[in-house]
């Protein structure tokens, strides 16, 4: 039960220094040792990162001879 409730307010975001409290620990180790990450956890932690990554990436990836300036300035360096 320990384990199931230390996992449970970490999933909720609850600060370490009220989980420390509400469990009656001293130390961050001893808090670890309680606390695991689920895997349920996991895959939405990893789905909200990829939608908020997703959103500003474009689907294709400019190339530089789309920006006609750029090998202008390029070109005249090299010469």
């Amino acid at each position: 039960m320990r384990h199931s409730f230390c996992t449970k307010l970490g999933e909720e975001g609850v600060p370490e220094a009220t989980m420390l409290d509400m469990m009656g620990h001293v130390s961050v180790a001893m808090l670890r040792r309680y606390s695991h990450i689920r895997a349920t956890a996991r895959r939405e932690a990893i789905s909200a990162l990829e939608s908020r990554v997703l959103l500003g990436v474009p689907k294709e990836s400019p190339k530089v001879s789309d920006f006609p300036e750029t090998t202008q300035t390029t070109s005249s360096l090299v010469s």
